[in-house]
């Protein structure tokens, strides 16, 4: 089981939920998920983590919002998270949502805007779902906990755009003002 433990008060019956369905692969983008999860439920949410590998449509319903989360890696979001969207494309387009891509690309000031991602693109063109918030988190490289594939593909692409490369890296480039500012950004909606 993938779902993140609800660390806060059990939520009250009146509280409006929302839910925070996230795909990751090294478990960067679950750790902004608990950051968005701590700052909605300051603000009066009720707010339930589940992973798309866990098949969450059941929480759907229940939800008053929801919002996809999703890493990339090596130029992809994973397929579950198209996936998950396709298979429960009305409920979600009936409810307010929002979606975050989590990419090391991010963090080059040009590529931080959902307008200027190349991931967030690609999303749009993949997806039929609209969320009425999106945005884009740079990530973390930490090559001591990849594979050896991994770490000679990343550390390769990190070459060509200019990134970390020495193979003891442990770089967080997430700007935790800005997923705070969309965690809210998602109650007001």
């Amino acid at each position: 089981m993938h779902d993140a433990e609800n660390t806060h008060s059990p939520p009250r019956p009146d509280m409006p939920r929302i839910l925070i369905v996230y795909s990751t692969v090294d478990g960067h983008t679950l750790k902004i998920c608990q950051r968005l999860q701590s700052v909605m439920v300051q603000s009066g949410y009720a707010v339930k983590l589940v992973s798309v590998d866990d098949s969450p449509a059941g929480e759907l319903a229940s939800s008053d919002k929801i919002v996809i989360g999703a890493s990339i890696r090596y130029g992809k979001h994973r397929p579950q998270v198209y996936d998950f969207i396709n298979r429960n494309r009305g409920i979600l387009d009936s409810k307010p949502g929002a979606f975050f891509s989590v990419n090391v690309v991010a963090r080059k000031p040009e590529k931080c805007s959902p307008e200027a991602n190349p991931y967030m693109k690609k999303f749009r063109k993949l997806s039929p779902w609209r969320p009425q918030v999106e945005a884009v988190f740079a990530g973390k490289i930490e090559y001591r906990k990849y594979g050896f594939r991994d770490r000679q593909i990343i550390r390769f692409i990190m070459w060509l755009t200019h990134g970390p490369t020495h193979p003891d890296t442990v770089a967080e480039f997430t700007d935790w003002d800005a997923v705070d500012t969309f965690a809210r950004t998602v109650c007001a909606l």
